[in-house]
């Protein structure tokens, strides 16, 4: 696990020190996590998916992967402010495209890692990931939701 941690610093270092990231750290999500820890976890299940798929010879980009898991939700201290206002639902087709134009201006992603960004509310917004890299995050942040919806 340390080697997974060690991963994610090296590549989404910039994404980790950034004040975006520092603000979700104080936004509750999921009930009994904040944004913060959230993508971190995401980050932890998308590597153990990468890492299981390299074991079987199906290449992963590691590095867009951590971006795109540090980034997915880093609107969401804004979208919480908006869902006050404009409802929950709202924030959860808004937030993807927010959050890559966030992650987008707080480092160099390429625009794989945008697009598995923008998508990965699928399939409650309509257009799904088309990369590899987008699946698995889209898969990582259900489980990580489930997870934090059902361990308290």
């Amino acid at each position: 696990m340390q080697h997974i941690f060690q991963e994610i610093y090296l590549y989404g270092g910039e994404i980790l020190q950034s004040a975006a990231f520092q603000k979700c750290m104080s936004t509750t999500h999921h009930k009994h996590s904040n944004v913060a820890r959230h993508s971190i976890a995401v980050a932890v299940c998308a590597l153990q998916i990468c890492h299981w798929l390299n074991s079987h010879h199906i290449r992963t980009d590691n590095h867009r992967m951590v971006l795109a898991a540090l980034g997915h939700d880093l609107a969401m201290p804004y979208a919480a402010q908006c869902g006050k206002v404009l409802g929950k639902f709202t924030t959860a087709f808004r937030h993807p495209s927010d959050s890559a134009a966030i992650a987008a201006d707080i480092t160099d992603v390429h625009k794989r890692t945008y697009t598995a960004i923008k998508r990965h509310m699928w399939p409650l917004c309509i257009i799904p990931p088309n990369s590899l890299e987008g699946w698995i995050l889209t898969l990582a942040d259900k489980i990580v939701a489930i997870k934090e919806l059902v361990s308290h």
